[in-house]
């Protein structure tokens, strides 16, 4: 909910769609700090400070790519456990 003057504006739905992705074989720490902070820390604070302006029944959309699943079907079973575990669910602000 957002004041303007004496009106309260309500949103009906948020859409987000962002991201970013290296090109090449680099891959070091610069890299999963600035990819993690786009596309996963960049997502949830949008849903952090959206989801309060959002009326009741309103939707949520969140469009992604099919890179992160394409890279996750290459990774161990240990590993795609670890990134599909119910553990990395945030459930509310």
């Amino acid at each position: 909910m957002v004041s303007a003057g004496n009106v309260m504006l309500f949103m009906r739905s948020s859409i987000c769609s962002s991201g970013i992705a290296f090109k090449g074989d680099r891959f070091d720490e610069e890299v999963v700090r600035v990819t993690l902070h786009t596309n996963y820390f960049g997502l949830q604070n949008v849903c952090k400070h959206f989801l309060p302006l959002l009326r009741a029944n309103a939707r949520v959309v969140n469009v992604s790519s099919s890179a992160g699943v394409s890279a996750l079907r290459k990774a161990s079973k240990a590993l795609q456990e670890q990134f599909t575990s119910d553990k990395l669910t945030v459930v509310g602000y």
